[in-house]
């Protein structure tokens, strides 16, 4: 026997035509519903990325120190607003009292008539807003225990109240310490100071005609428009204790000419000593002028 295997089959390989070669014979798969293939996208870069952070972490310093301490500086800013409103809301009833105390003294006290122009009392609410802001400092000074600069504040604070109420009771008089009224005599050169500055923001000229050159008529004119009784303060001032005994109804008009005559000669003579203290001025002189400028300078512009 042999142990040789048998022979294979021979195939013969079928030629293909030239049709079936251009046009592939469709299979059974290709028939089956499949997706389309998209189309391939072009190649692009993916935007940098730093490792390790993430989209809720914290993007800067500012924003951590917000986050810890935001709610305590909050509190803090309002408590200063707080703080802000009560000290300004506090001044202002200070300075509310000062110049409700200047009123009270020249319209209640003193019972002078209101002030004319109205808008001047601008003038004398600056002048007590001062002299609270100088109070309010000297109590910050004596909480401080500076006792020194507590005590001059203090003391400033009552210069300033003082002359803020001297000077509006001058400029509320108005009327009666014009040149033009008779009864009117100055007392003395600072008197007479104060007045012609008022008096010249009012229009009254500063002139020597104005305030000595007054008629003797209109000073009789003013003494008939009067009771009596009122004369009592001009004999007083202007005659002796014998002529005031001497007086009667007899006799009164020829002392009326008396008075007259040296109401008119105290008034030159006043205003020639105001001139030469223009001329030669004292260090007391020139510090009331000094403190009279701010006033005379607001009413100059209201």
């Amino acid at each position: 026997m042999s142990s040789e295997p048998p022979p294979l089959p021979k195939y013969k390989l079928a030629k293909r035509s030239i049709e079936s070669e251009k046009t592939p014979a469709p299979s059974s798969t290709a028939n089956a519903s499949s997706p389309e293939i998209e189309p391939k996208r072009p190649l692009q870069l993916r935007p940098p990325t730093q490792p390790g952070i993430k989209k809720d972490s914290m993007l800067s310093t500012a924003d951590m120190l917000e986050d810890a301490y935001g709610a305590e500086k909050r509190t803090r800013k309002r408590k200063n607003t707080i703080e802000k409103i009560k000290a300004c809301g506090l001044t202002l009833c200070v300075i509310v009292l000062f110049f409700v105390g200047t009123l009270a003294h020249a319209h209640i006290y003193m019972k002078l008539p209101r002030l004319e122009p109205l808008n001047w009392y601008l003038a004398f609410l600056l002048g007590s807003s001062f002299a609270a802001w100088l109070c309010l400092k000297s109590i910050h000074f004596i909480e401080k225990r500076e006792r020194s600069l507590a005590i001059t504040g203090l003391l400033l604070t009552c210069t300033v109240t003082y002359w803020n109420s001297y000077v509006l009771d001058y400029a509320i008089r108005g009327e009666s310490v014009s040149p033009s009224n008779a009864l009117w005599v100055p007392k003395d050169v600072n008197d007479l100071a104060i007045i012609t500055e008022l008096n010249a923001l009012r229009g009254v000229s500063k002139t020597a005609s104005a305030y000595t050159e007054l008629p003797s008529q209109a000073y009789y004119n003013a003494f008939n428009a009067l009771d009596r009784k009122h004369w009592r303060p001009l004999f007083h001032q202007f005659l002796s204790p014998d002529e005031l005994e001497q007086v009667n109804h007899v006799n009164v008009n020829d002392y009326i000419r008396v008075v007259v005559e040296r109401m008119r000669a105290h008034r030159a003579t006043v205003w020639t000593q105001y001139k030469e203290q223009q001329q030669q001025a004292s260090i007391g002189w020139q510090l009331q002028q000094a403190r009279l400028k701010p006033y005379t300078w607001v009413l100059r512009h209201l």
